[in-house]
């Protein structure tokens, strides 16, 4: 008897012991998502960025069930988190605070659920085994190598890639740009060389750093270059500063070997006298790391040398002619035009943003009022609506306000402050170089993130929370860590939580890029000119979408084709504040028109115009002025906007057409004559040349366009032939 509760007691324990399978099975899905994620694209969605983003809620959903259950299943568990934790539920409260701005609800969740996934997979880096690290990494690098790959072969015009056919702007790999390829590679150079510690297969790994770092060359984008430049000269630094003893001298041969190489073989001999002037760099900062360890007043220089550098690469500092021109030719204006339409949009809303994932939908409204500031004079030429701020920092204090700014800007001083604690309480050489080169990669990305927009990006993003994952993890000590042991009642309340929202976000991520397959369904039937079929996908994409922004355009356009205006007018009406293209603004006023308002057409187009549009929409947005103008029964307004546009464009089909009307109307029936007569010319010249193009092999979206044209064009020609058989 006594034995008895002791048997029940280890039957207990053995039911209750954590079940290591479900531990195995969630760290192999982890590393399968960082192997996969980067290649992983459609060509049956809209958008590369898209498809990464979905398939990266549903596996991390998966992943968070599987630990959840985990959690049920084991007697007690340790998490991992750390002092940079609080940083997440900051954003997501200023997330929250922004839905005071003017952006939809939906769209603030949206961005707010990517946020929040991508922070789970920093958690799950943060708690993984230390003997994962390195299938974590090397999972990474080895995608990163394949997208190099296929970047490389599309370079060559061997592989089907971007516009060209070949060279820099063909290589879009898996990314969809060559721009957001560099980025992806550039983060991953450094702490790929984390891998030279393997006591086999290192070279592959100093192959594989060297391979990427020539394509990202090959991309020609500075902002990389200025990225890398920057980790560069913290590492170079760091060695000395904190004095950390290097790999063996022959692992250093080699990779300093496959540098050169690297920089040589796409450089030239500019490459290579950079490359020694980099070797020479990072010795002087090395010795300079190691006196200032001795002399710690020299701080102040290296104060005022860093500010002076800051002054010289700044273009709106700068003395340097080079920095400028250089700046001139990277579209330095145009991402300034971006960053100025941000700081309206702070001005307008500065406290709390105008909300999560609003910048893009709100760009095109925000130019007018930028062209009409005093330093808007200087950026008045066109330029399509941009997506993206091209600077991570602006876009948040743009759509977060100084709130959102301030949490950034202390989880960067946070990150800084534990990073650096970190690295002065190490007493591993080994973890030091580690750990330095972590650092390398996320400094890489910040910077980058200056003038462009990486955590955008899903591949980017997943590469940095890894590096910042694994930067923080407990091999490189306990400073900044945050323990805790979870009972059972914790347990169960954090699978409560993980479960139903895992459940609820894979499924609406599911709907989503079902509603996106539909989309580019509806788009290809509306193309071949099957508008019914259309109408019946473009609703089920509406249906299916969770917050339709370009579906629920197309589902106006689709609408409008059938004549069915009212419900396109309500569409286009919805899409103003969710997706507003420069095209959105002509479709609403020709809907607008055609039911009798042509007060509300004038306002959508005279705002459109105010926008400096590129020049074949500005002279469709003068035409429906025209037209509304002549609606409105003002002859005289119509005919000065018609004259305005045959003096840009005299073949401009429509506007003779109307300066017909407004003649026949003036009873001029010569100049009606004539007007209609030249109208019947270009249409029959235009039909001709569509006909020729019509009648050779053509992309589906091409012939849509082609095709739509020609139908135009033919009732044009009806509408002539009537209006001259009508005239006295």
């Amino acid at each position: 008897m006594e034995n008895m509760p002791k048997k029940a007691k280890r039957g207990k324990e053995r039911k209750s012991s954590r079940p290591f399978w479900l531990s195995r099975l969630r760290q192999a899905l982890l590393v399968f998502l960082f192997f996969t994620q980067p290649l992983v694209f459609s060509p049956w969605n809209t958008e590369y960025g898209y498809t990464k983003s979905i398939y990266t809620l549903v596996l991390v959903s998966l992943i968070l069930i599987l630990w959840a259950w985990e959690m049920q299943k084991s007697r007690a568990m340790k998490v991992e988190l750390s002092l940079l934790s609080p940083v997440l539920p900051a954003l997501l409260f200023a997330a929250l605070l922004s839905l005071t701005g003017q952006t939809p609800a939906c769209t603030v969740l949206q961005s707010a659920a990517l946020i929040l996934f991508f922070a789970f997979i920093f958690f799950l880096v943060l708690n993984a085994p230390e003997q994962s690290h390195p299938w974590i990494l090397g999972a990474l690098v080895f995608s990163s190598f394949l997208n190099a790959l296929l970047g490389l072969l599309q370079y060559l015009g061997i592989a089907p890639g971007g516009p060209g056919g070949r060279g820099p702007s063909a290589m879009i790999a898996t990314m969809g740009n060559q721009q957001f390829l560099a980025g992806f590679l550039s983060y991953l150079i450094l702490p790929g060389l984390i891998l030279l510690r393997a006591k086999k297969g290192w070279i592959i790994a100093a192959l594989a750093a060297g391979f990427n770092l020539a394509v990202m060359l090959l991309t020609q984008q500075i902002g990389v270059r200025l990225g890398l430049g920057a980790a560069f000269v913290f590492v170079a630094f760091g060695l000395g500063f904190w004095r950390v003893k290097l790999p063996s001298w022959e692992k250093l041969a080699v990779v300093s070997l496959i540098g050169f190489s690297a920089l040589g073989g796409v450089l030239k001999i500019p490459g290579l006298l950079g490359g020694v002037a980099l070797a020479l760099g990072a010795v002087g900062l090395y010795f300079l790391g190691r006196t200032l360890r001795r002399l710690p007043l020299l701080w102040l220089a290296v104060f005022l040398g860093v500010a002076t550098a800051i002054i010289l690469l700044l273009p709106l500092t700068t003395p340097l002619s080079a920095v400028r021109d250089l700046w001139a030719r990277k579209s330095g204006a145009i991402r300034a035009w971006d960053w100025w339409v941000g700081y309206e949009m702070w001005r307008d809303f500065p406290l709390f943003g105008i909300g999560l994932g609003g910048y893009k939908i709100y760009f095109v409204p925000y130019k007018p009022k930028f062209l009409a500031s005093a330093r808007g004079a200087s950026y008045a030429f066109p330029f399509p609506r941009a997506d993206q701020a091209h600077n991570e920092y602006v876009q948040v204090a743009a759509e977060l306000g100084t709130f959102g700014f301030l949490v950034l800007l202390g989880g960067l001083a946070l990150l800084a402050y534990l990073g650096l604690g970190r690295l002065r309480r190490l007493g591993d050489s080994q973890k030091k170089w580690e750990l330095l080169l972590l650092g390398g990669g996320l400094i890489t990305a910040l910077v980058h993130a200056a003038p462009t927009f990486p955590f955008h990006l899903p591949a980017s993003s997943l590469a940095f929370v890894a590096i910042l994952g694994l930067a923080l993890s407990p091999r490189y000590g306990p400073f900044g860590g945050l323990p805790l042991t979870l009972g059972q009642k914790t347990r169960s309340l954090v699978a409560f939580f993980l479960i139903p929202l895992s459940l609820v976000v894979s499924v609406m991520a599911v709907r989503d890029i079902m509603a996106d397959g539909y989309l580019l369904s509806a788009q290809a039937s509306y193309y071949l000119g099957q508008l019914e079929l259309a109408e019946k996908k473009i609703t089920r994409a509406v249906e299916l979408d969770f917050c339709p922004r370009v579906s629920l355009y197309w589902y106006g356009l689709i609408k409008a084709g059938l004549g069915k205006l009212a419900e396109a007018k309500e569409a286009f009406q919805k899409c103003l504040t969710r997706y507003r293209p420069e095209a959105l603004y002509l479709n609403l006023a020709a809907a607008e028109l055609q039911l009798g308002e042509p007060e509300e057409a004038k306002k959508l187009l005279t705002e459109l115009l105010a926008t400096i549009p590129p020049q074949e929409m500005a002279q469709d947005a003068r035409y429906y002025l025209a037209a509304a103008e002549l609606y409105r029964g003002d002859v005289l307004s119509a005919k000065t906007w018609v004259d305005e546009i045959l003096r840009e464009d005299p073949h401009h089909e429509r506007a003779w057409l109307l300066l017909g009307e407004i003649q026949r109307r003036r009873y001029l029936w010569d100049e009606a004559k004539n007007a209609f007569q030249q109208a019947l010319k270009i249409i029959e010249a235009k039909l001709q040349r569509l006909n020729d193009q019509l009648s050779r092999p053509l992309p589906l979206k091409d012939y849509g366009e082609l095709r739509a044209q020609k139908e135009k064009l033919a009732q044009m020609r009806t509408s002539a032939l009537k209006a001259l058989a009508e005239l006295p």
